[in-house]
Protein backbone atom coordinates (compact mmCIF):
# COMPACT_ATOMS: atom_id res chain seq x y z
CA UNK A 1 0.00 0.00 0.00
CA UNK A 2 1.26 3.09 -1.02
CA UNK A 3 1.23 6.43 1.02
CA UNK A 4 0.29 9.42 -0.56
CA UNK A 5 3.08 11.76 -0.70
CA UNK A 6 1.59 14.71 0.96
CA UNK A 7 1.83 12.20 4.57
CA UNK A 8 5.69 12.41 3.84
CA UNK A 9 5.93 16.32 2.94
CA UNK A 10 3.99 17.68 6.35
CA UNK A 11 6.16 14.91 8.19
CA UNK A 12 9.20 17.08 6.61
CA UNK A 13 7.45 20.33 6.80
CA UNK A 14 6.93 19.82 10.99
CA UNK A 15 10.49 19.27 11.46
CA UNK A 16 11.52 22.39 9.71
CA UNK A 17 9.13 24.21 11.51
CA UNK A 18 10.75 23.08 14.42
CA UNK A 19 14.00 23.18 13.55
CA UNK A 20 14.76 25.42 11.01
CA UNK A 21 16.11 22.70 8.93
CA UNK A 22 16.07 19.28 8.35
CA UNK A 23 19.59 19.12 8.81
CA UNK A 24 19.56 20.61 12.29
CA UNK A 25 16.73 18.36 13.54
CA UNK A 26 18.13 15.75 15.67
CA UNK A 27 17.91 11.95 14.61
CA UNK A 28 15.23 11.01 16.99
CA UNK A 29 13.15 13.69 14.79
CA UNK A 30 13.53 12.09 11.68
CA UNK A 31 12.52 9.29 12.60
CA UNK A 32 9.04 9.71 12.00
CA UNK A 33 9.89 10.35 8.47
CA UNK A 34 12.16 7.37 7.94
CA UNK A 35 9.29 5.15 9.02
CA UNK A 36 7.49 6.92 6.18
CA UNK A 37 9.28 6.72 3.38
CA UNK A 38 10.19 3.04 4.23
CA UNK A 39 6.78 2.14 4.03
CA UNK A 40 6.29 3.15 0.23
CA UNK A 41 6.86 0.15 -1.97
CA UNK A 42 10.27 0.41 -4.49
CA UNK A 43 8.64 0.16 -8.11
CA UNK A 44 11.23 -2.21 -9.63
CA UNK A 45 10.15 -4.10 -12.79
CA UNK A 46 10.29 -8.03 -12.06
CA UNK A 47 11.40 -8.38 -15.75
CA UNK A 48 11.89 -6.99 -18.76
CA UNK A 49 11.39 -8.29 -21.93
CA UNK A 50 14.00 -6.65 -24.73
CA UNK A 51 14.83 -7.29 -28.08
CA UNK A 52 17.35 -10.02 -28.70
CA UNK A 53 19.93 -7.69 -30.61
CA UNK A 54 19.67 -5.25 -26.87
CA UNK A 55 19.88 -7.71 -24.82
CA UNK A 56 23.28 -8.84 -26.72
CA UNK A 57 24.33 -5.62 -27.17
CA UNK A 58 23.65 -5.25 -23.40
CA UNK A 59 25.61 -8.50 -22.41
CA UNK A 60 28.41 -7.25 -24.41
CA UNK A 61 29.07 -4.20 -22.95
CA UNK A 62 28.79 -5.50 -19.21
CA UNK A 63 31.49 -8.01 -20.46
CA UNK A 64 33.72 -5.42 -22.23
CA UNK A 65 33.22 -2.51 -19.15
CA UNK A 66 31.43 -0.30 -21.02
CA UNK A 67 29.91 2.90 -19.87
CA UNK A 68 26.48 3.94 -19.87
CA UNK A 69 26.94 6.07 -22.09
CA UNK A 70 28.55 4.16 -24.49
CA UNK A 71 25.84 1.59 -24.31
CA UNK A 72 23.22 4.70 -24.73
CA UNK A 73 25.09 5.61 -28.41
CA UNK A 74 25.22 2.18 -29.59
CA UNK A 75 21.53 1.60 -28.38
CA UNK A 76 20.40 5.23 -29.67
CA UNK A 77 18.88 5.10 -26.23
CA UNK A 78 18.86 7.59 -23.57
CA UNK A 79 21.80 6.51 -21.03
CA UNK A 80 18.61 6.40 -18.42
CA UNK A 81 17.25 3.40 -20.45
CA UNK A 82 21.31 1.55 -20.96
CA UNK A 83 21.20 2.26 -16.87
CA UNK A 84 18.28 0.27 -16.29
CA UNK A 85 19.22 -2.51 -18.68
CA UNK A 86 22.80 -2.82 -17.12
CA UNK A 87 21.08 -3.55 -13.78
CA UNK A 88 18.64 -5.56 -15.06
CA UNK A 89 21.02 -8.38 -16.58
CA UNK A 90 23.74 -8.17 -13.96
CA UNK A 91 20.14 -9.25 -11.77
CA UNK A 92 19.85 -11.82 -14.25
CA UNK A 93 15.93 -10.09 -15.02
CA UNK A 94 16.61 -9.04 -18.17
CA UNK A 95 15.17 -11.57 -20.84
CA UNK A 96 15.55 -11.33 -24.44
CA UNK A 97 12.34 -11.35 -26.43
CA UNK A 98 12.13 -13.75 -29.74
CA UNK A 99 14.76 -16.42 -28.84
CA UNK A 100 13.91 -19.76 -29.50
Amino acid sequence: MALPRSLITQAVTEVEIKYGSVLKAPPSAMQKVWALTKTEPQPEPVMLQVPKQQFVLTRMAISRGWSVNELAGILGRKPRYARRLMTLYKSGRLIKRGSK
